[in-house]
């Protein structure tokens, strides 16, 4: 079984989202995407919405594909959200081969994260290539660990984010577009992202 975990925080999760899911499927033929909304990311130090609302958004995204799936492993284990305990549990409770999707962005930082090696040793890295980076830009920045567990994914990713969603329902500017309807009604119904 291959398995691709998509983290993040999801907050809230949008078209971008699904088509990472759908690009990491078809490049590193999985069987399945697993999204994980985080508890905490210990690498952004921004208020989050309530937990149950992100997962409750982000179960909206993972039905729109049967080999799509969420866990709340990170929610219920609380604190910071550790991808190096994600992987351990996972590999502990199901087993299977996992690759930890990733944007470019978060790849250059990938040496700043907890036991990075290790990790490369538990899993492999599935990197969205954005065109910006190569492979020979990305052997400048990871250990031989890191670089030799590593698999670009190719393929175009919109230009969509949380913040971008967060900032336009403050200024009261939506673009439907960015995101599920199911998504935008928890949006609504509790208030989200106002002030």
């Amino acid at each position: 079984m291959k398995i691709g975990i998509l983290g993040g925080t999801f907050d809230p999760p949008h078209m971008g989202h699904l088509t990472m899911a759908r690009l990491a499927k078809e490049a590193l033929e999985l069987d399945e995407v697993m999204l994980i909304p985080a508890h905490r990311n210990p690498l952004k130090e921004r208020h989050v919405t309530e937990g149950r609302l992100r997962l409750q958004m982000t179960a909206a995204l993972a039905m729109q594909e049967a080999w799509l799936s969420i866990s709340d492993l990170e929610l219920e284990r609380g604190g910071k959200s550790y991808t190096i305990e994600t992987v351990r549990e996972l590999q502990l409770i199901r087993p299977a081969r996992y690759w930890v999707l990733m944007g470019s962005d978060s790849y250059r930082h990938i040496a700043s994260w907890r036991e990075a090696d290790k990790l490369a040793e538990l899993c492999r890295f599935g990197v969205f290539d954005r065109g910006r980076e190569t492979g020979d830009w990305a052997r400048q920045f990871q250990s031989p660990a890191v670089l030799a567990a590593t698999d670009l994914i190719p393929g175009r990713i919109p230009p969509t984010s949380s913040t971008q969603i967060r900032r336009q329902v403050a200024d009261e500017m939506i673009d439907e577009r960015l995101t599920l309807p199911d998504v935008w009604q928890t949006i609504h119904k509790e208030n989200l992202y106002r002030d």
